[in-house]
């Protein structure tokens, strides 16, 4: 299922993806050219830099390519909350929202997320902003304008968490995640058969039982004795 409604909505929305690529912050810039100069003065810490990035990559699960639970996250948001998936991934039900200042589609998705809660109940939301630093400024004062609270998690600073999630770098991106840690919908950009099914997934994402249980912890058939 979540396989289907990951390529469904790939396809829908491959038009809408025309999204300027994420820019690198200050931070993470002194950070690589920290990194590169050790490196260039010790070539072993290059070796065990390049070994942490490929293990991270073996490690990285896309969203919705498997029926298992989403992938794992340790989120802090520029309050300072910590965002911990260990602690929300099959306990409650959730949503991620992807957005940028400077999306025209944003807005309206938003808008369309906060009326289909209002009929469905309060749900956690955590929203991902994916702006630069020439617009991240605007980023509180967007989001209070349109009525979205909770506290914000910038995305170029969980960079394996937004390709986990966003590996289209599409915005708007809204990850719908069941109480089960199962993925309910994924919708990217924003399209008029989004709307019809949003309270549907909403409520679905409140109500669905657990994952069903890996083949491996089946019971042995009369072959396998």
């Amino acid at each position: 299922m979540a396989i289907c409604t990951l390529a469904a909505s790939c396809a829908a929305c491959a038009s809408q993806s025309d999204v300027p690529p994420a820019k690198t912050t200050t931070k993470e810039a002194n950070s690589s050219k920290a990194a590169a100069g050790k490196a260039a003065g010790n070539p072993f810490d290059l070796e065990r830099e390049l070994r942490s990035e490929l293990d991270n990559l073996r490690k990285l699960r896309f969203v919705g390519m498997d029926e298992g639970p989403v992938p794992d996250f340790e989120l802090r948001t520029s309050s300072g909350v910590e965002l911990d998936s260990a602690k929300l991934v099959g306990h409650e039900p959730f949503v991620v929202f992807f957005f940028a200042t400077w999306c025209e589609l944003c807005e309206r998705k938003l808008e369309s997320v906060q009326r289909a809660l209002e009929q469905v109940g309060p749900m956690r939301m955590i929203p991902v902003s994916v702006d630069g630093p020439e617009t991240w400024p605007a980023v509180a004062g967007y989001l209070k304008a349109v009525g979205v609270r909770e506290p914000v998690v910038r995305g170029t600073e969980h960079p394996s968490f937004t390709l986990a999630y966003n590996p289209f770098a599409t915005v708007p991106l809204l990850v719908i995640v069941g109480r089960n840690g199962g993925l309910v919908d994924y919708q990217l950009g924003l399209e008029s058969e989004h709307e019809g099914r949003l309270v549907s997934s909403l409520r679905l994402a409140k109500t669905i039982g657990p994952l069903a249980k890996p083949s491996a912890e089946l019971p042995p058939t009369d072959d396998a004795q």
